[in-house]
């Protein structure tokens, strides 16, 4: 039963430092479908989710209408919020959101932690649902 996309879940619910950078920490599908995530308080994943997916794709769409290639990392400083999106693999990305007083180097080297161990996990099983977890 549980395909690639919960053991995806599942294994960035694993990779999590819950003492590290990120408040937020999700996966998603360049469709904005949540794979997993991980939210050091309470917020509202739906928004989180679509909207972030709704950034990329603004992004990506801007970068190609200027003659570029969509990229493959994003790093935003918005207020109070610094955001970094990463590719994880070519069908989804990893979403980290932190305090703007956390370097963009940080969330790199966090995001390429991510990946490194969603890497180990085969993307040729079934699909499942998603996989999320708050912690306040």
């Amino acid at each position: 039963m549980g395909g690639v996309q919960v053991d995806r879940g599942a294994a960035l619910l694993s990779a999590v430092d819950l003492s590290g950078p990120a408040d937020v920490v999700i996966l998603l599908k360049r469709t904005g479908v949540m794979l997993g995530g991980w939210m050091r308080h309470d917020v509202p994943q739906d928004v989180i989710s679509v909207m972030a997916a709704t950034m990329i794709g603004s992004i990506a769409t801007l970068a190609e209408a200027l003659g570029g290639q969509s990229p493959s990392s994003i790093e935003i400083e918005a207020g109070e919020h610094r955001l970094h999106v990463s590719r994880s693999d070519p069908q989804s990305v990893i979403v980290l959101v932190a305090p703007v007083s956390v370097s963009g180097r940080a969330l790199r080297e966090e995001s390429e932690r991510l990946a490194h161990a969603l890497s180990r996990i085969p993307e040729d099983r079934t699909r499942g649902e998603s996989t999320v977890a708050t912690r306040t």
